[in-house]
């Protein structure tokens, strides 16, 4: 499905971890975000914002695709968000870093 037919996103969970580069590694929080109108509003302009970009619809994946395995993995099982949110964001800071 392309993320660009979604109407309005359900927001259920989220967490900001820090991804970059000038450091060693992510920065991860340790709490999901607590969801306030505030926060939701925040998480909602921010996809918006992704979804409207035509660049994030030209990747390929070239090799093994990690972050679409633990995003699968984690929606069909009762994988913990947080541990898989710090996976991703641990592989996210790799690729950044190799792409500098």
């Amino acid at each position: 499905m392309d993320l660009r037919h979604i109407e309005t996103p359900q927001i259920r969970q989220a967490i900001m971890h820090i991804v970059d580069t000038r450091i060693s590694e992510p920065l991860y929080n340790q709490e999901p975000m607590t969801l306030t109108p505030e926060a939701e509003e925040f998480i909602y302009k921010h996809l918006l914002k992704l979804i409207q970009t035509e660049d994030n619809f030209k990747a390929r994946f070239v090799a093994e695709p990690t972050m679409k395995a633990l995003l699968v993995a984690f929606l069909e099982s009762d994988m913990d968000f947080i541990q898989v949110s710090k996976e991703i964001a641990t592989h996210y800071h790799r690729y950044a870093q190799n792409q500098g």
